[in-house]
């Protein structure tokens, strides 16, 4: 959830060419793949999982490619240019560490990251880009980070308790 909070602005931030590319599509340029992602979370089989080996490309070429959780047990993150230039590597692998760390904590569910939210508002940037916020803030868009709350609650609101 919290990279799809961010989605608009990682993908900004990943280059002008990657905005509207066929190969790291958003959640808001595939309507099918959240429609997929929601029936996976709310399935929460391994049958759902595994179904997203058979699926089609607005899943695979999405800018978080769910898919390759059954190919090779991760996520792909697809939004990034492609580049030698390490420093900018080195930059792009903190800012996924800043959402991965942001996420492992303990009761950080759906339903409190919207809580969490309402709290701070658009301040959650800086919770969850602790390291990394200088480089990602001229790319943050207010308007996109609220638009992105309406997947958010969608996806809270398909497990009454997300801690069990």
């Amino acid at each position: 959830c919290i990279y799809y909070l961010f989605e608009q602005s990682l993908v900004s931030y990943s280059g002008e060419h990657r905005k509207d590319n066929l190969f790291c599509l958003t959640l808001k340029e595939a309507d099918g793949h959240f429609k997929r992602l929601l029936k996976m979370i709310s399935g929460m089989d391994d049958q759902a999982i595994t179904s997203l080996s058979n699926v089609g490309n607005d899943i695979k070429y999405s800018s978080l490619n769910l898919a390759s959780l059954v190919t090779f047990g991760s996520l792909e993150v697809r939004c990034f240019r492609g580049t030698t230039n390490m420093p900018e590597i080195n930059n792009w692998i903190n800012i996924l560490d800043d959402i991965l760390q942001f996420s492992k904590q303990d009761s950080l569910t759906p339903s409190s990251l919207l809580a969490h939210i309402e709290k701070r508002g658009t301040n959650v940037f800086d919770d969850v880009f602790k390291n990394t916020s200088g480089d990602l803030r001229r790319f943050f868009d207010e308007d996109e980070f609220f638009s992105a709350i309406w997947y958010l609650n969608k996806i809270s609101v398909l497990c009454p308790d997300w801690e069990n």
